[in-house]
């Protein structure tokens, strides 16, 4: 069992996080890709309780989203995708699932976020191909966003090969972590290959404008 899971499962409010998101299609896999995203914003929230807000995009059932509304001392709580999840969120404080299409929205929840002054972190688990390009678009050009930590999935195989990344460093790496080096070079953030999750997909990018 990975140690996110286990971490997971020591929460008092892991049960009641479960009854909201089930079902999962690969519980440890989800909980432990949520997890890796939890440990990687928890230091700038604990050290400021209260000033952040968290947006979790490409949510799915938003387990990230849930973990962190529960767990962690922010402001509040949206999850966006293009479909909201057939789910019974109304249990959860300070939490908000909004529809938005992200590919043609690349300020999803501004005209909510940014009147209130709001400082946000963006996490996103797996966002596919070009998605992962516009989450990094939406980090970048929104002031108030002040930390990314995102587990990119599928490679965009044309941008990865037009992204002048040499030939010899991404055979090296292999294509997902050049492909996860290169977004976090798009992001002016680092990247790591996180082994406490479960998934294939792994790498972690992290940015912090804070920094």
């Amino acid at each position: 069992m990975s140690k996110y899971v286990e971490q997971f499962f020591r929460l008092k409010c892991s049960g009641d996080i479960l009854n909201i998101v089930a079902p999962l299609k690969n519980g440890e896999k989800e909980i432990s890709e949520a997890m890796s995203l939890i440990q990687a914003i928890k230091p700038i929230v604990l050290r400021e309780p209260m000033k952040y807000s968290v947006i979790d995009l490409c949510a799915g059932n938003s387990l990230t989203g849930i973990i962190a509304a529960y767990l962690l001392p922010v402001k509040k709580v949206f999850a966006v995708d293009i479909k909201v999840p057939n789910r019974n969120y109304s249990k959860v404080k300070r939490f908000k699932y909004l529809q938005e299409d992200l590919i043609k929205n690349h300020y999803p929840c501004g005209n909510i976020i940014v009147p209130e002054g709001n400082n946000f972190i963006i996490v996103a688990s797996h966002p596919c191909t070009n998605l992962a390009i516009r989450v990094i678009d939406i980090y970048k050009k929104n002031d108030n966003c002040k930390m990314l930590a995102m587990l990119p999935c599928c490679i965009e195989t044309q941008e990865l090969a037009q992204s002048k990344l040499p030939p010899r460093l991404i055979k090296s790496l292999g294509k997902y972590e050049a492909w996860t080096y290169y977004l976090s070079q798009l992001a002016n953030g680092s990247y790591k290959i996180d082994d406490g999750c479960l998934s294939p997909c792994r790498g972690l990018v992290i940015s912090n404008k804070e920094e």
